[in-house]
């Protein structure tokens, strides 16, 4: 499982954040989608890293308050094998 995982080459992860407006292409270098006033949606590259998110987010002034992946990583996984197969 650690294998095929380790083939995904981005994550999605929903960042629950104090409420700001973050503006569209403020975070350098990752794909940021604003759902709410409290909430992200972070498309994070495997060559980026969650540290240097924090950092962005940091320069920034956004406080994360909480972080999950948006979907699980096998069905992520899953999806895009089987999308590559059709």
């Amino acid at each position: 499982i650690k294998a095929l995982i380790a083939e995904l080459e981005e994550e999605v992860f929903v960042l629950d954040i104090e409420a700001a407006k973050v503006n569209n292409g403020a975070i350098k270098g990752f794909d940021v989608i604003q759902t709410e006033d409290s909430t992200l949606e972070v498309k994070v590259p495997k060559s980026q890293g969650l540290n240097r998110l924090f950092s962005e987010l940091s320069e920034q002034g956004i406080t994360v308050l909480s972080l999950r992946n948006k979907i699980n990583r096998l069905e992520e996984l899953f999806l895009r094998l089987t999308q590559d197969q059709a």
